[in-house]
């Protein structure tokens, strides 16, 4: 679960997440649990929809780390993949990144409620 704390904190505390994961640790630790339990406990469906969808770890693990609103990178990776998809003529981009730019726009917009993280 969410220790509660920013990722800055975790890296203040020197933290045993900040030796497994390079960057985005909740983020990251939130995706291996959740992708672990996904596959552990529907194992029928896991296998099916990765079958179905190879992108869908991608895809799953682009959207959690869209969450890291403090990641200045990474808000300029979305932000940057968003304004190529939405100038760019659609044959010159792919369904896929067109798919993960709306997704991780939605997932921007769910977690602007999120009440610990302050925004400027």
């Amino acid at each position: 679960g969410h220790l509660g704390m920013p990722n800055a904190q975790l890296v203040d505390d020197k933290h045993c997440l900040t030796k497994v994961y390079r960057n985005s640790f909740l983020e990251r630790q939130s995706l291996q649990i959740g992708l672990g339990i996904f596959i552990e406990d529907f194992p029928d469906l896991s296998t099916m929809v990765l079958r179905m969808c190879p992108e869908f770890v991608h895809l799953v693990t682009s959207a959690v780390l869209a969450t890291d609103v403090s990641s200045q990178e990474r808000q300029k990776e979305i932000k940057d993949r968003f304004e190529r998809v939405t100038t760019t003529p659609d044959g010159n981009v792919s369904e896929f990144e067109k798919t993960q730019a709306v997704v991780e726009q939605i997932l921007l917009l769910a977690d602007v409620g999120h009440c610990t993280q302050g925004y400027d």
